[in-house]
């Protein structure tokens, strides 16, 4: 952030001395300076329902008024509930807005980190916690709840007794994106990359992926291409939404001569061909954004 010089000495001046370095949010005192900001968090999760925090874990926040001095602040634990400031500075929560962190804290300490999120490689793959929470001046103690922030696609695979699946191919999803630190809005980037799996007889896998609904009718639809040892089938998924620590299941019968695909997540079941949720609920990329910021 790039401060005008003279303008940051005469406000440094009218609060006198409030730009002092020794607290952030320019406070020298509590006075006046709002709520002293103390933080818990926990993590509840659909991907990894049993994770916890340990001592040592370092997260970090930042507040949506863009103050400078709230900017990607490193907060650890040492007991796996409570965190406090690295440098042994406080924070004050000057303002309403929100608060946003994520999980494991990266770059350094009040500088913009980049923040991004990478899944063609399932071993290498890069995944985030996150939590974002309502701030106001008068209150500064904060429970974080904290979840991933890539969903999970599973597949299970009904074959004839005689078919051996070796290869899967899955088209359609994009694996790279960037996040914005204040507001955890997913930018997807690149082009969608085929996933390719191997073996020699694949009956289930999981992907876990950045959050996007593929549509039926995209320049690169959901497809899903099974290789066996006896012939090969390529089956359409229709759109096919992912949410952040979500998981959708979908199983795929090939089991006769036309393939078929069914679906359950969110709460809801549905099928390939219907292009829709039971009860007839729609699934858009705006619900797919609530649940990532809510």
């Amino acid at each position: 952030m790039k401060r005008n010089p003279i303008l940051y000495f005469a406000l440094c001046a009218l609060s006198l001395g409030a730009c002092s370095d020794g607290h952030f949010a320019g406070q020298v005192t509590t006075e006046g300076a709002g709520s002293k900001l103390e933080l818990s968090a926990n993590i509840t999760s659909v991907l990894t329902p049993s994770a916890t925090f340990s001592a040592g874990d370092t997260i970090a926040i930042t507040t949506s008024y863009y103050d400078q001095s709230s900017l990607n602040r490193f907060y650890r634990t040492g007991d796996g509930k409570s965190f406090v400031s690295t440098n042994g500075k406080d924070t004050y929560v000057k303002g309403n807005g929100y608060l946003s962190a994520y999980f494991p804290a990266v770059g350094n300490d009040g500088v913009e980190p980049v923040i991004t999120l990478a899944t063609l490689d399932q071993h290498a793959k890069t995944d985030y916690l996150f939590a974002r929470t309502p701030i106001t001046r008068t209150e500064g103690n904060l429970s974080l709840t904290f979840r991933h922030a890539l969903g999970r696609l599973a597949v299970s695979i009904k074959t004839a007794p005689e078919e051996y699946i070796h290869r899967v191919v899955l088209n359609g999803f994009y694996h790279n994106a960037t996040v914005d630190p204040y507001t955890w809005a997913i930018t997807l980037t690149d082009a969608p990359e085929a996933y390719v799996l191997d073996g020699t007889d694949i009956t289930s896998f999981s992907l876990d992926l950045i959050p996007q609904t593929v549509e039926k009718d995209a320049v690169i639809p959901a497809e899903l291409t099974l290789i066996g040892d006896i012939r090969s089938y390529t089956v359409a998924l229709g759109t096919l939404p992912v949410a952040s620590d979500e998981i959708v299941t979908a199983t795929v019968d090939i089991t006769t001569d036309e393939a078929t695909v069914s679906f359950s997540g969110y709460g809801m079941t549905w099928t390939n061909y219907e292009d829709k949720f039971a009860n007839g609920i729609s699934f858009t990329t705006d619900s797919i954004a609530w649940r990532q910021h809510q």
